[in-house]
């Protein structure tokens, strides 16, 4: 197997696969499959190297900004759950 070209970047290459409906893609009925020959079909426009690394830092950032959110939401929940128990003591 050859080494991945250099010239893409992770970030955004990662967010790109996550987007494409694989399952919509499967050729068999019982266990979802994929042949090489329907991966290699699958048309994805990449721009530039300079602007994958613009665009897969944005998303990167926005993920984080995600996983941020969900932290503080959740210590929230756990916070009025406590209060809940407390009231009713």
């Amino acid at each position: 197997m050859p080494p991945p070209k250099t010239e893409n970047d992770l970030f955004f290459i990662s967010d790109i696969f996550q987007k494409i409906n694989w399952l919509s893609k499967a050729e068999s009925t019982g266990v979802p499959s994929l042949s090489k020959k329907t991966i290699n079909n699958i048309k994805v426009y990449v721009p530039t190297f300079k602007e994958q690394q613009a665009i897969g830092l944005l998303l990167k950032k926005i993920d984080d900004l995600i996983a941020l959110q969900q932290r503080k939401l959740e210590h929230l929940e756990l916070q009025k759950r406590g209060l809940l128990q407390q009231m009713f003591v």
